[in-house]
């Protein structure tokens, strides 16, 4: 249950607890399943890992690595495609710091925070928003940068100027 080398990896890290909806990653993620190269890396440790980790139980794609430190989020974050940044409906985020260590490290960004960030991502190409809870939306957004290289390289070039001019 690993990373091979041309994966699309997808990749979350945050502490899985209450501001986080990973069941709707994991519905998107079982709904991906039949694409083996598209994988979810999600990194972290909280009240709600365990809950998660048996809802993903039968799923090769999703991968939970429990908490790591710094060195393994760079590795991590040099083989990912994306940054995902998947919060509750209810969870009251703005501009979390998740986000601009995705753009630091060129990532486009999927993200399911509406309000300051979805202007942000849109008006600059770097990544899409979804509405939490719809893992059709979340799927779709997956499928068009993986289907999509071009606008996944111009996403990725774009969140490291964005990250560079601004932050």
């Amino acid at each position: 249950n690993g990373i091979e080398q041309n994966d699309f990896v997808i990749c979350f890290f945050g502490t899985i607890g209450q501001f986080f909806d990973l069941s709707t990653v994991i519905r998107a993620a079982r709904s991906l399943s039949r694409y083996p190269r598209i994988k979810f890396v999600l990194a972290g440790d909280g009240s709600s890992l365990e809950r998660f980790r048996s809802e993903a139980a039968d799923l090769e794609n999703v991968i939970f690595t429990g908490w790591i430190q710094q060195p393994q989020i760079a590795n991590i974050l040099k083989v990912a495609s994306v940054g995902l940044a998947p919060y509750k409906k209810d969870a009251n985020m703005a501009l979390p710091n998740k986000v601009f260590e995705y753009m630091s490290a060129g990532l486009p960004i999927i993200s399911s925070i509406s309000g300051e960030l979805e202007p942000i991502l849109e008006s600059n190409r770097c990544g899409i928003t979804y509405v939490a809870d719809q893992e059709q939306q979340l799927s779709d957004a997956v499928l068009s940068l993986f289907e999509n290289p071009e606008t996944e390289k111009e996403m990725s070039a774009n969140a490291r100027v964005v990250f560079d001019a601004n932050y």
